[in-house]
């Protein structure tokens, strides 16, 4: 799943050029809106239901059952996803006008997007309860680059924006019909009986505002900069964003491990080996995300440039600073927010989400006005910084590890050394693509390993487990 949630972040990286070399900056940011409202959107029409159906299908076996549970949260999520689709359709153009720009075309395929994507979030979460993982990660890929692959296709025989929506349209339809038909096929139809509908509510709804404060955090200073500056700024400030948050695929592997490995420890007793996995997920995510952070703040503006346009480059590079070190933080927060989630803390963890969102709707509207887009970078850094230290905090009153504090200055200083040899050469030469990036990337790196080596912050062992990990 590590890799997956890479190659599917990978997508965004590689829309930025599409559009923003094909499509105005306003229309790119309406595109980004609309990505930004389905997402949100889904979150509300599925009640919840979607993380209540893994949890209530994996343990069945009886296909009677599966049957029960599956159909009345289809029908229950396609229930409320059709009244929420009729009100779309009837408030189309005040959302547009609110939203995008007065752009009615795309106002007028939000809900039809949104029904597909809505109900695949629950197909597709029926494969994820069943462990069908090889499938589920297939899909998700799928959905990602199928979904490019008809934009590309759309956009470059005219279409403009609506070939992207199109094709994120077409690859949501596509994919429906192969999973219905793929369900279909595993355990046939039933209507059910809404038995238990009661208790699958009682577990989903409660998870709605914490996701939603997920949502918040993550996007909603898109909403924010289109109201306070225009949808043109949503355009300057998302590929910034988009660069700098490429620090998160680093956590991925992580992720990925230690809800499964932690618990089984934990729950032996064995703190010592719990202890030493932590120190270790820890330690190799700072050892490869702090220069990363450095490297990604200095040559963002060349990135861009490529990948985007000079205009856009000038007016959004500052932001990748912002997310780069808000993606370091947020990677020591999901390591130790496992230990909260071994001792069942889980109304923690939300109560902090929740009053993280609280504040970046607070200070995007505080600073955005006076600070422009880098205000809402700046309460990206704010927020994540306080959900993080605090997710330390409260982690470390239920287990405690070391975090390695020695290491993380040797790292920061090696980053810094790097990081001047990496300006000498950025205002020396002149970068024309990201072959000429790669390479400097690659020495840089190097740079950063030998001075590592040097100062004793990790051995040749440890370096080859490295190469390992990139490797995989």
């Amino acid at each position: 799943m590590g890799i997956t949630q890479v190659l599917i972040n990978l997508t965004s990286i590689l829309m930025v050029p599409l559009l923003t070399k094909n499509l105005s900056v306003a229309d790119y940011g309406i595109w980004i809106q609309f990505t930004v409202t389905v997402t949100l959107l889904s979150m509300v029409a599925s009640l919840g239901l979607t993380t209540t159906l893994i949890r209530f299908l994996a343990s069945k076996k009886d296909v009677k059952k599966i049957l029960e549970v599956f159909y009345s949260i289809f029908f229950v999520i396609l229930a409320f996803l059709s009244i929420v689709i009729v009100v779309l359709m009837l408030l189309s153009h005040p959302i547009s006008d609110l939203i995008f720009d007065g752009n009615y075309q795309v106002g007028f395929m939000l809900p039809i997007v949104l029904f597909f994507y809505c109900l695949n979030k629950l197909l597709m979460a029926y494969f994820n309860a069943f462990r069908q993982m090889k499938l589920y990660s297939m899909l998700l890929v799928t959905q990602s680059y199928l979904s490019l692959g008809v934009a590309i296709y759309l956009i470059y025989n005219g279409f403009g924006l609506m070939g992207a929506i199109y094709g994120m349209l077409t690859t949501n339809i596509l994919l429906f019909l192969f999973m219905s038909y793929r369900i279909l096929s595993e355990i046939s139809f039933k209507i059910p009986t809404f038995k238990d509908l009661y208790e699958y509510l009682d577990y989903g709804l409660p998870l709605l505002p914490t996701s939603l404060s997920y949502w918040i955090l993550a996007s909603s200073d898109r909403y924010i900069i289109g109201i306070l500056l225009g949808i043109t700024f949503v355009g300057y400030y998302s590929p910034g964003y988009a660069l700098g948050y490429i620090i998160t695929m680093l956590i991925y592997p992580f992720t990925a491990v230690l809800p499964a490995v932690l618990p089984k420890y934990y729950d032996n007793g064995e703190f010592g080996e719990m202890k030493l996995i932590l120190e270790n997920s820890l330690k190799y995510f700072f050892l490869l995300a702090i220069p990363a952070a450095f490297g990604l703040t200095l040559l963002s503006q060349e990135v861009l440039t490529i990948l985007s346009t000079a205009d856009i480059a000038s007016k959004g590079y500052q932001i990748t600073f912002f997310t780069a070190f808000s993606g370091l933080l947020l990677g020591l927060k999901e390591i130790c927010i496992q230990i909260m989630t071994v001792n069942k803390k889980t109304k923690i963890i939300g109560a902090l989400w929740i009053s993280a969102s609280v504040m970046s709707i607070v200070l995007n509207f505080l600073l955005i006005p006076y600070l422009g887009i880098n205000g809402a970078g700046l309460t990206t850094l704010i927020t994540y910084s306080f959900v993080s230290i605090l997710t330390l905090i409260y982690s470390r009153k239920y287990f405690i590890f070391s975090l390695n504090l020695k290491f993380v200055v040797k790292s920061f200083l090696a980053a810094s050394i790097m990081s001047v040899f990496l300006y000498l050469f950025i205002y020396q030469f002149n970068f024309h693509n990201l072959i000429e990036i790669g390479i400097l990337i690659m020495v840089s790196a190097i740079i950063y390993f030998v001075l590592m080596i040097m100062f004793k912050g990790i051995d040749r062992k440890e370096l080859n487990l490295v190469k390992m990990m990139m490797m995989k």
